[in-house]
């Protein structure tokens, strides 16, 4: 372990300084609220420093309209999660309870989205519709110079956002606050909904979603009251980051002890 460990640091640290990118495991932070089929997922993350006008992210991420429409819808779903979203209190193995994640049914996603433009439906597609080849489409198909369609299929975006984990989606039980009726609850009593995924936490963050949702309503500054919320699961990452290193630094000194007694024991032959 301590041998395959020294070997993934040392790729990861060639990697950015190489690439400017990173390897990286889900944050401390969220790892109690997720399902165990993401404790071991290995995430390939950006961290190239950006300059004051977003010069990287613009080039990053203008290249190809269909993928600017895309992080656009990305970031708008985020930040419904996370404003209009609910915790859901789940027991820690150390005992008490986590609630770092925050859901939002699919009958307010879509209701918010249907808001922001009228041309995407209101309501989520039904299961007929789910199973449903080539499934549906948001009401304006029409395409701007560019090819891209000026209203993006939102079934087919969070689907795909949840498969490369930037989403969650879980079947969930209503809260008590939910204002959804009984006709849209399954036979199973539960509800399906969204939330922030572990690649979108490591990539974007909730910090980077305040600010966002602070420039969208034309704030001077983010709710300081927002911000304390994620103070303390950052704290939380970096105490991680800081024993994964103290880690290293102790592997790679029984690694270098192993090198000296290969060595001695080949001068003794």
């Amino acid at each position: 372990a301590s041998v395959s460990n020294a070997l993934f640091r040392e790729a990861n640290d060639r990697l950015e300084k190489v690439f400017g990118f990173t390897v990286g495991r889900v944050p401390l932070s969220m790892e109690e609220s997720l399902a165990a089929k993401y404790k071991d997922r290995l995430y390939l993350i950006n961290n190239v420093v950006d300059d004051e006008a977003g010069t990287h992210s613009i080039n990053l991420h203008s290249a190809h309209v269909d993928t600017s429409i895309e992080k656009g819808v990305l970031m708008i779903v985020l930040a419904f999660a996370f404003c209009k979203g609910f915790p859901i209190h789940k027991k820690k193995k150390g005992g008490g309870t986590t609630s770092n994640v925050r859901w939002i049914t699919e009958f307010d996603l879509y209701s918010l989205l249907h808001r922001v433009d009228e041309n995407i439906p209101g309501e989520p597609p039904s299961e007929e519709g789910r199973k449903k080849r080539g499934g549906r489409h948001s009401l304006s198909s029409h395409q701007d110079i560019t090819g891209a369609a000026q209203t993006p299929d939102i079934d087919a975006l969070l689907e795909k956002f949840v498969h490369l984990d930037y989403l969650l989606k879980e079947k969930i039980e209503p809260p008590e606050s939910s204002l959804e009726s009984s006709a849209l609850v399954g036979d199973d009593g539960k509800l399906t909904a969204y939330a922030m995924g572990p690649r979108a936490a490591m990539e974007i963050g909730r910090r980077q979603i305040i600010y966002f949702c602070s420039n969208v309503l034309g704030e001077q500054a983010p709710d300081p009251t927002m911000l304390a919320e994620i103070e303390e699961d950052e704290a939380l990452d970096n105490d991680e980051g800081d024993v994964e290193e103290e880690n290293y630094e102790e592997e790679e000194e029984v690694i270098e002890e192993e090198r000296g007694k290969a060595k001695r024991v080949k001068r003794e032959r």
